[in-house]
């Protein structure tokens, strides 16, 4: 802006010789029509030449240059720039270089949704996304499909009701991944774990708020913290049941366990329109339990290895499917993989399974003395077992029919139950959130 002199007087006149005082000025017209200003001369007495050399204008006050946001508004202020033009403001701080310097194209308004901020390194390299800023402009209608646990898809609802709440796990830290202790569930997938009206094979009955047991293993397993480091633990899934005169077991390995396996685990399993078996599905625990430690014994993570078997029924074999007597072939093998050093821990769904054998299954999951099976339905499935692999049964020489190793004839369960048979989803949440806590701090 540039300076405006008052006149002094009437009107401007030009230079010319009048009487003074000491500290008069005028107003003039110099050489050439330029604007000027006279100084009386004081032992003259009289005005002097007309002087035309240029003033320093005022500048207007100008506003600091946009900078980025968290930045300090107490700096040094930087001129405006004209639209799209580069201006050099305080070094902009990015993650590959704290002190890089950077260019900021800048527009006539403050940034909007639909504006863009570019930034620029010393090199013209596009650095925009690197920028630390303490207040990003964040896109609302953005995030509306964003999973608050960070995967691809929400933890899924229960089938037949709301979903429980989110049993809260204490985890120490930092973790490492894939140092922890790994945790495979074995899932029953035979017909009973799905409703008559999603099977014409299907025998199941709602689970608390669930349409059946399928559903509530699916909402229950939905509950799992998403990431191995709030868990403590890695964790895979196997789901298996069998064909009669087809294929058995057949064992689906849905998530391999590995490192951060955790979010595949909680969002995999099908819904129980997709997962019911288009025919009688069979339970051959054993025969899956086998292939599951088997699997396990082949893993590279160095973390202890667990099963967490899910089933709600007796087991049947591969061989004879039917009757139900699969139990000392089961708990046999749960021995032979605690041999191995896997240990088995045992979930049992409503009613359909004996807790003799669910007991059974886990005292042997855990290394403990078995009581013997001395009830006429056990005795009797070790005769059906013996004959079925051409033996003679002695009832007097049980034992030596027997697969699996029991103790004396007078060791009972103790009072504490070891396998966990929950009545609701939620209480089925809560079981596998303990056990993932048991395992992972007993490791």
């Amino acid at each position: 802006m540039k300076a405006v002199w008052l006149l002094v007087g009437a009107s401007l006149i030009a230079c010319g010789k009048e009487s003074c005082d000491e500290g008069d000025t005028r107003a003039c017209t110099g050489s050439g029509g330029c604007l000027g200003t006279q100084s009386c001369v004081v032992d003259r007495k009289e005005f002097g030449t007309c002087s035309c050399e240029p003033t320093t204008p005022v500048d207007e006050p100008v506003s600091p240059a946009m900078s980025p946001a968290g930045s300090d508004p107490s700096g040094p202020p930087t001129p405006d720039a004209a639209p799209g033009e580069s201006v050099s403001p305080a070094p902009v701080q990015t993650s590959d270089s704290p002190t890089a310097d950077a260019s900021i194209v800048v527009d006539d308004d403050p940034p909007t949704m639909t504006d863009d901020v570019s930034v620029t390194d010393e090199s013209g390299t596009d650095v925009t996304d690197d920028v630390v800023t303490d207040d990003p402009i964040v896109d609302e209608a953005a995030t509306d499909d964003v999973s608050v646990t960070g995967t691809d898809d929400p933890a899924p609802e229960s089938d037949g009701g709301p979903p429980p709440p989110m049993p809260t796990v204490d985890m120490p830290t930092p973790y490492v991944p894939g140092t922890g202790p790994v945790v495979l569930f074995l899932v029953d997938q035979s017909s009973s774990m799905f409703a008559a009206s999603v099977s014409e094979f299907g025998a199941s009955e709602p689970f608390g708020a669930a349409e059946d047991n399928w559903s509530a293993v699916r909402m229950a397993l939905g509950t799992l913290p998403p990431n191995s480091s709030e868990t403590g633990v890695e964790l895979g899934l196997t789901t298996y049941t069998g064909q009669i005169d087809g294929t058995c077991p057949l064992s689906q390995e849905i998530v391999v366990p590995g490192v951060n396996t955790s979010a595949s685990v909680t969002r995999t399993l099908p819904d129980n329109q997709r997962g019911a078996p288009p025919f009688a599905g069979q339970t051959p625990t054993g025969e899956a339990l086998e292939g599951a430690y088997q699997s396990l014994l082949q893993s590279s993570l160095p973390g202890s290895k667990h099963i967490v078997v899910i089933t709600d029924g007796d087991p049947d074999t591969c061989l004879h499917p039917d009757p139900q007597c699969g139990q000392d072939y089961t708990v046999s093998i749960a021995q032979a993989a605690k041999d191995a050093g896997i240990t088995t821990h045992v979930v049992g769904l409503t009613d359909g399974v004996g807790l003799n054998f669910l007991e059974s299954l886990a005292y042997a999951g855990l290394g403990l003395p078995i009581p013997p099976p001395l009830s006429a339905e056990a005795q009797d499935c070790l005769a059906r077992q013996t004959g079925s692999m051409g033996g003679s049964f002695d009832p007097n020489n049980w034992r030596a029919s027997a697969l699996a190793r029991y103790a004396s004839d007078d060791v009972q369960f103790d009072a504490q139950q070891r396998s966990h048979t929950p009545k609701t989803e939620v209480e089925l949440a809560q079981v596998l959130q303990d056990l993932l806590v048991e395992i992972r701090d007993g490791d």
